[in-house]
């Protein structure tokens, strides 16, 4: 449980912010620092896991939630809380509004604002010092920490995901406040529920509990061949994205037309789940093959043929491999998943034959070279990053259409396409081809040589890299 997780930790204050609304803030981690409700007269609901009927304070401008806490911190440090920003239809469009002021004491006042698109902002004298990235969603729960060592810079997290560090640290907090301080009312406004500050630096493995604890299961996204109605929603639970269930395997029936198709679920300790099965009662007398998924697969692409019915469905994975069962007949179509997702489950009109596909889709983890690549970009920048993350693509293309051909089997890192195009990876380089396979050698004349691991390497490599790869090419904008 999440308010249990928190209770264990090293708790400086904790205002779980459901109690009815008074000046006083109270404290729940029994240190008696009680926090001031500068007349912040509204509570509304926050969406959260873990309680039904949980609440959020709403910051307004001139009327806001001000806690402030006198709880010097002079060593590392975690302050936490859960947020959801709620639309303001009569709001202006102010490009930049601080809502967390952390004051140190020496007087230096630092703030986290969020801009008119939901962006996360590192603030200073009201200049922006670093923003996030991606953007916030509207009436969305969110998981939010600031994470500081004793020495060294302020790191912003938002669902157990690193966004953004500040260019200098923060380790002597004298007074921590929530607030509007402009008298201008911005398009959105936090709601805040459950803020904590700890003594200590919590790691990005230890905030993921408190994340799964408390962020409600995003929705699955519906993708159909034609458009899907809002009703069609998915209602198996192994599916959600944080259930801890995989899919583990796919099982399809056909004869002369597509005739079903079952997902099983696994979790992490072996217990396996079926998923419902789509099936005809033509399915009882039809062919079944299974498609077993291996540790970091997952299903990237669905297609098939239909007419007046479906007449096949193929599946095809991130480490490239297929499966296929039905027909000929019909016209083929495609299920449009989007770029680094996974599905999760599938949807279908039943009857004496099967129509309209819908795949229930989530983003998929990301592999060992998109994780190298992101981490170039710091180093190398986006475009240069973006042109090698090609020219890899390039060589491994190759290899993967021609598995047995020698010559595709070692790449001499002294060429002028490797030189000009992939070398500016600098020191993710050897991350990125020991991800795809390759073994980094250097020969006795001194040239850097890229060999690939053809007895040891797994059959996948190479196209579970070309799928991260474009995984990485089609999100990095």
């Amino acid at each position: 449980m999440f308010q249990s997780a928190l209770l264990s930790t090293a708790l400086m204050f904790y205002w779980p912010l459901q109690d009815h609304i008074s000046p006083i803030v109270v404290d729940a981690s029994g240190q008696g620092r009680h926090g001031v409700n500068g007349n912040c007269p509204v509570q509304k609901p926050v969406a959260v896991k873990f309680r039904p009927s949980n609440t959020g304070l709403q910051l307004l401008p001139l009327r806001s939630l001000s806690c402030n806490v006198d709880a010097k911190v002079d060593g590392a440090w975690t302050l936490q809380w859960l947020v959801r920003w709620l639309a303001v239809s009569n709001g202006s469009p102010l490009p930049s509004t601080p809502f967390l002021t952390l004051r140190s004491s020496t007087g230096h006042m630092h703030h986290l604002s969020f801009t008119s698109h939901l962006c996360l902002e590192w603030t200073r004298h009201g200049n922006a010092v670093v923003t996030s990235r991606d953007s916030l969603a509207i009436d969305t729960t969110y998981h939010v920490a600031l994470v500081a060592p004793a020495s060294g810079p302020v790191t912003c997290f938002v669902n157990g995901q690193e966004i953004f560090q500040s260019p200098s640290g923060v380790s002597d907090i004298v007074g921590v406040e929530f607030a509007l301080t402009s008298p201008a009312m911005p398009h959105q406004v936090p709601l805040l529920s459950h803020v904590a500050l700890i003594a200590r630096d919590l790691t990005a493995e230890e905030l993921q509990p408190l994340v799964r604890a408390a962020v409600p299961s995003p929705q699955l996204v519906a993708h159909g061949a034609d458009p899907v109605d809002p009703s069609v929603i998915c209602r198996e639970s192994e599916a959600l994205e944080d259930s801890g269930y995989r899919v583990s395997a796919i099982h399809l029936w056909s004869g002369d037309y597509f005739d079903g198709v079952q997902l099983t679920y696994q979790t992490k300790h072996a217990q396996t789940t079926p998923g419902r099965a789509w099936t005809t009662g033509g399915a009882a007398t039809a062919t079944m093959q299974t498609l077993q998924l291996l540790e970091g697969e997952f299903i990237s692409e669905v297609r098939g043929r239909r007419g007046a019915w479906m007449d096949q469905l193929s599946v095809t994975t991130n480490f490239g491999r297929s499966l296929t069962a039905g027909g000929n007949g019909g016209g083929p179509f495609v299920v449009p998943i989007p770029p680094g997702h996974m599905a999760r489950a599938f949807s279908f009109e039943l009857g004496d034959h099967i129509n309209q596909p819908v795949v229930f889709s989530c983003p998929a983890p990301r592999g060992p070279v998109y994780v190298a690549l992101k981490a170039a970009i710091a180093s190398a920048g986006k475009d240069a990053t973006k042109l090698a993350a090609q020219g890899v693509a390039r060589y491994l293309t190759n290899l993967a259409d021609k598995p047995h051909n020698v010559a595709f089997h070692k790449i001499k890192a002294s060429n002028a396409f490797f030189v000009k195009n992939v070398a500016p990876l600098g020191v993710q380089l050897d991350a990125v081809f020991d991800a795809c396979g390759f073994d980094r050698i250097q020969g006795d004349g001194g040239d850097v040589f890229f060999v690939y691991r053809k007895d040891t390497a797994p059959a996948h490599a190479v196209r579970r890299a070309l799928h991260d790869i474009a995984t990485f090419l089609a999100l990095t904008k």
